[in-house]
């Protein structure tokens, strides 16, 4: 089959989108991270159009082993089926083969990934803070101390942060604007890096640069390793913990308070201990 075809599966599927978007970002990374599961190299390169029932079939297996939640499985899985949608379109995925495959959603919420830090480590993270460059600081703070996915972190422009009140303006899913108060302990790294910024973005910077300073923090000072959106769960559960999950709902920007009590809240079976107490 020309290379030419295997290239447009990938392509054409993906061209639904502009490149800056971040529906275009996520769809991309989901089939390199099913073609790398598969021994390929990235989607673009990867021969959509020589799958067959069998190997398919092997695939949600391959991403549970390799750790990702039934959620992030079943996104990837609606990336799978455009890319063989597309392939079998522009004729390189034979009809028959097309027909026979079947890709079924991953059921329930499957194996917790990520986790909270507990206080302690939180503690420990503020001393680091005070050792690091001024704008890792304020990156890490803003994930800590108010919960931001990356994407709106990387957002974040200067006038979005309130030095008065303390609170900053996120931009969410959906272009959804929220406003989301800083914890105290925070609030010194974010204003001082503030205050040396001149106007525009925050954080000139990508989403897997993102990850790698808080992957650089962990490796520089022993730390046990935590990702971004574990600060942001981390974020999630201190707040269940101190007020409500209603609460935390809002200050996420969950549409749904079903995500935030499955995915964010990692208070665990002391919490429910606790709230029987006296009864």
């Amino acid at each position: 089959m020309p290379p030419t075809k295997t290239k447009n599966s990938a392509t054409g599927y993906l061209g639904k989108w502009s490149e800056s978007s971040d529906t275009y970002k996520t769809m991309k990374w989901s089939l390199s991270r099913i073609a790398k599961v598969l021994g390929g190299k990235d989607a673009e390169s990867f021969a959509w159009h020589e799958l067959r029932y069998e190997e398919v079939r092997s695939i949600p297996a391959k991403l549970e082993d390799a750790g990702l939640a039934n959620r992030s499985i079943n996104k990837m899985l609606s990336a799978l089926r455009g890319v063989l949608d597309t392939a079998w379109r522009n004729g390189s995925l034979p009809d028959k083969a097309y027909r026979q495959i079947q890709i079924k959603n991953k059921s329930g919420s499957g194996r917790t990934v990520g986790r909270a830090l507990d206080l302690p480590e939180l503690d420990v993270l503020e001393r680091c803070l005070e050792k690091i460059a001024v704008q890792d600081a304020a990156l890490i703070a803003v994930m800590a101390g108010a919960g931001l996915r990356r994407i709106e972190v990387i957002r974040l422009v200067k006038r979005d942060y309130n030095l008065e009140t303390g609170r900053l303006t996120a931009m969410g899913k959906g272009d959804k604007v929220r406003e989301v108060p800083v914890g105290d302990r925070w609030r010194k790294f974010i204003e001082a890096h503030y205050c040396a910024r001149v106007e525009g973005q925050l954080f000139p910077l990508t989403r897997r640069q993102v990850s790698l300073v808080v992957g650089r923090l962990c490796k520089t000072y022993n730390l046990k390793p935590f990702t971004p959106h574990d600060l942001r769960k981390t974020f999630a559960t201190h707040i269940c913990r101190v007020s409500d999950i209603a609460i935390a709902q809002r200050l996420l920007g969950h549409a749904n308070i079903n995500t935030t009590a499955t995915i964010y809240d990692r208070r665990g079976v002391e919490a429910e201990d606790e709230a029987v107490k006296g009864l």
